[in-house]
């Protein structure tokens, strides 16, 4: 088992913070929230912050806002998302889900084509993970908002699942298994409260 730190905790910060933070408090490694700093200067960067800590980044997470500069179709972010992931030697690249009625609708077949060109951007070196969703303040639920859907729906495109536990109050159909089912091995990130927001991974 190992346990990572996300950079999404102090997204206000430097990676290099998080990268000190989460070595001096005896983690395994980071999961690097992508935002302003490398959407400036790229991984550059990134780099010289794990070779100085000696910390590594353990996943990629696209930006938690639409900044400007980063894509937003599906077959653009998820691919750029498991490059950054490759560049840094991350195994994984954690991608949002879409609000999907089904999963045969169009928009699920352009989720799908996004999926499998992050695959391959990853160059066999970056799994993708789906995270779960939280829909406690949205009136509609999806067909992905259920963790068993999700589940499904990740095992079908060789994909894992992420639990984002900071999204437990909007997650339906939990089961300990669920998220184990996805491949056959499970991809956890411990975020409640968001302070101390981290990744398992076994």
């Amino acid at each position: 088992m190992r346990v990572s730190f996300s950079s999404g905790t102090f997204y206000h910060r430097a990676l290099h913070y998080s990268l000190e933070l989460a070595r001096d408090a005896g983690y395994d490694g980071v999961e690097a929230v992508l935002g302003p700093g490398y959407l400036a200067r790229g991984v550059e960067p990134w780099r010289q912050a794990i070779q100085q800590t000696g910390m590594p980044v353990s996943s990629v997470h696209p930006p938690f806002f639409p900044l400007p500069g980063w894509p937003r179709r599906f077959t653009q972010t998820i691919p750029r998302a498991a490059t950054v992931a490759r560049e840094l030697d991350a195994t994984l690249a954690v991608v949002h889900t879409p609000f999907l009625t089904d999963e045969l609708s169009p928009r699920a077949e352009r989720y799908t084509a996004g999926l499998r060109l992050g695959r391959l951007a990853g160059g066999g070196a970056v799994e993708i993970a789906l995270e779960s969703n939280q829909y406690n303040k949205r009136s509609q639920r999806y067909y992905l908002d259920d963790l068993d859907n999700l589940a499904r729906f990740a095992q079908g495109r060789g994909c894992y699942v992420t639990f984002d536990t900071c999204h437990w109050p909007g997650a339906t159909g939990w089961r300990g298994r669920t998220c184990c089912r996805a491949r056959g091995a499970s991809r956890w990130r411990r975020s409640w409260p968001r302070s101390c927001a981290t990744a398992m991974t076994a």
